[in-house]
């Protein structure tokens, strides 16, 4: 009920003392509905104070809190050309959420309507009708309502009385006295309604405030000491004043320990889904069939049979002296030599083998982090607010989603060795991305040398050059994603990124180098390398 009527009238009984005679010296904003009024005799002075007016559609809220100077950036002030001007009173109207200051030459209205939350300035004559925000309901809408402004120190009850007499209206139908201030008559059983009545209104104006938080939803909510309660009491206040100003900054502190909970959830059970689905793929590989095996028996009965095999041959039918002797039919390129042809088995012999043992290690790996994933979203859930923010303070959670590289590179990552992390392009543009903004100065960047093919890019940050043996590594994978795949060895060029560029006019991919070494290697993917993400 922390936004109800009667909590508003109270509100305004309890700030009339101190803003009655003040000027109203600016409205500004600098969140989006959420709006501040300066209150005082001087601009900037410590004793000025503030009214806070939240617009959110599904929780409009009005409270009081001190004076602070507000930034400048992203500051917006409105009515500049009406303000200031002093508050000659203050009034709200008959069970209606609208408040409306006197001024010395107009009126500002503050409405609590939901969706259509605003504030109003207007001139005594109502001509014209400025507001904060842009809603379907008009200030002429509102005043066209018949509306009683009332001063908020004169006592309601007679008039809640005479309303029920007048119109008939059954209590149940009369929604502004509040949700839970008509639970608790209809709790009330037997005695005078209107004595009952007049008890729960007089308890809402005067009684102690409570601060209580629901055991199940975790809800916040303002309740006179003297309702029925069986939920938690944070705090209890004498005041309307500090019983708001505390439940909001509660419900901001509860808000951004969702928000950590809910961005950890978020990036935890996308790298989970990534994962499951990563698992199903390498039981896929292992459940397939390994050819390893026939390549290299391929290999083997090319290279015996190399004197009978046509140049420029598709396809070869040779004996199978390895099995009885059947008759096997190899496919071969007919743009190839028979050297190369048997070059190729060997090497998809040797490619097919590193797949299934690769896959068996990454799935051991994959299954562990479904584990390890499982866990955290079990602590992430069960965290308590002040471990979460703790948590958020200490942790930068990057979502897979937000981990993707700009443009919709397509770029796969590897990892050598279980550390040695290994980025390489799939096009064109992703190879500019890749060199452009995605390697570091101190990465080191390899190419394959006079011919087009993948950019590859090594992280690293030390001082020292990386081991030859990764250097080696990382030399194969450039050559493996290049047009030289299909050569027994292929020269490699490499060097820090901060000696590769890109002059203005080059062609997507291209980019020039200002030193380098050249390593030579067979085009594979090396032993101890595993593609950590899917082709993107």
């Amino acid at each position: 009920m922390y936004n109800s009527y009667l909590i508003l009238l109270r509100l305004c009984r309890e700030i009339k003392p101190d803003i009655k005679g003040k000027f109203l010296i600016s409205v500004h904003s600098q969140n989006k509905n959420l709006f501040h009024l300066t209150i005082g005799e001087q601009l900037n002075s410590t004793d000025n104070i503030v009214l806070e007016f939240s617009a959110v559609a599904h929780s409009p809220y009005l409270l009081r809190r001190k004076y602070f100077k507000p930034a400048g950036r992203n500051l917006i002030y409105f009515f500049r050309e009406n303000l200031p001007q002093r508050i000659v009173d203050i009034r709200i109207a008959f069970a209606e959420r609208i408040i409306m200051l006197i001024l010395e030459s107009g009126y500002l209205f503050i409405t609590l309507r939901g969706k259509d939350s605003n504030i109003f300035c207007s001139d005594h004559s109502f001509s014209s009708g400025l507001s904060v925000r842009k809603t379907e309901l008009k200030l002429k809408d509102i005043l066209g309502n018949d509306l009683e402004f009332i001063e908020p120190d004169k006592s309601v009850v007679d008039r809640i009385h005479s309303r029920m007499n007048s119109s008939n209206d059954s209590l149940s139908e009369m929604t502004f006295l509040g949700k839970e201030l008509l639970r608790e008559l209809k709790a009330s059983g037997s005695g005078n309604p209107t004595d009952l009545l007049n008890g729960k209104v007089v308890s809402v104006l005067t009684d102690k405030l409570l601060l209580v938080r629901n055991a199940i939803s975790g809800s916040l909510t303002i309740r006179p000491e003297s309702f029925f309660n069986d939920e938690e009491v944070i705090a209890g206040y004498n005041d309307a004043v500090s019983a708001l100003q505390e439940f909001v900054a509660q419900n901001r502190k509860q808000a951004s320990a969702s928000g950590i909970r809910k961005q950890l959830l978020s990036g935890v059970k996308k790298d989970l889904e990534f994962n499951l689905l990563r698992e199903e793929k390498l039981n896929d590989i292992l459940n397939s069939e390994d050819r390893s095996a026939f390549y290299d028996k391929a290999a083997n009965l090319l290279m015996i049979n190399r004197d009978t095999i046509p140049s420029g041959s598709k396809n070869a039918d040779l004996i199978d002296i390895f099995d009885d002797e059947k008759l096997v039919s190899i496919p071969l390129k007919s743009e190839l030599s028979l050297n190369q042809n048997i070059e190729r088995y060997f090497r998809k012999a040797r490619g097919e083998k590193m797949k299934f043992e690769n896959a068996k290690v990454s799935l051991s790996e994959t299954r562990q982090k479904i584990v390890d994933l499982k866990a955290k979203l079990i602590l992430f859930e069960s965290m308590e607010q002040e471990q979460l923010k703790e948590f958020g303070k200490k942790t930068t959670v990057i979502s897979r989603e937000e981990k993707t590289y700009p443009n919709n590179a397509r770029i796969r990552k590897f990892l050598i060795d279980g550390k040695w992390e290994v980025l390489v392009g799939k096009d064109s543009e992703s190879n500019d991305v890749l060199t452009q903004k995605v390697a570091k100065q101190s990465d080191y960047w390899f190419h394959a040398r006079g011919s087009s093919g993948s950019h590859t890019v090594l992280r690293f940050s030390g001082k020292d050059k990386p081991p030859k043996e990764i250097i080696k590594k990382v030399a194969q994978l450039a050559a493996f994603y290049s047009r030289a795949k299909n050569s027994k060895l292929v020269p490699v060029a490499y060097t820090q990124k901060k000696y590769v560029g890109k002059r203005k006019g080059m062609n997507p991919g291209q980019v020039f180098m200002l030193r380098e070494e050249v390593v030579m290697v067979p085009p594979e993917i090396p032993v101890g390398c595993t593609q950590d993400n899917e082709d993107q």
